[in-house]
């Protein structure tokens, strides 16, 4: 009798475990969608803001009076150096989100094969019961 209370509370421990595990996985998703999303905004504006910076240049060169030079090739390096910036970050996110998809994939193949483990377990203990039963 202890032992099936006791079977029933393991049960009933590895079902809110269970449910722990779900939450847990729902919210760590949830914060990197919106990590991913504010990161996303983030280089929108970046571009934005190298966008109004290469107009500003674009307006300095018009200047043929020489007074803007200085602001000018000032302008052109931070341009340089933003579109740089920018770019690495594509080339990073990319990248992450090669990662990202090699993982996914890795784990959708281990589940796969977890599944055909089990249905080769589940196929080997019905031919053992077909077995027992047909020598009664």
């Amino acid at each position: 009798m202890k032992d099936k209370y006791n079977e029933e509370v393991n049960d009933l421990k590895d079902k809110y475990k269970s449910m722990e595990d779900a939450n847990d996985e729902y919210l760590d998703a949830l914060e990197e969608a919106i990590k991913k999303e504010r990161d996303l905004r983030d280089t929108e504006d970046a571009w934005e803001e190298l966008a109004k910076k290469e107009k500003q240049l674009s307006l300095m060169q018009r200047d043929t009076s020489g007074l803007y030079a200085k602001d000018t090739l000032s302008l052109e390096n931070e341009i340089e150096d933003d579109r740089q910036k920018l770019l690495d970050e594509t080339v990073d996110n990319m990248l992450e989100t090669m990662k990202e998809m090699y993982e996914d994939q890795k784990e959708a193949n281990e589940q796969k094969i977890e599944a055909l483990n089990e249905l080769v377990d589940e196929g080997a203990l019905t031919r053992e019961a077909v077995q027992i039963i047909s020598t009664w």
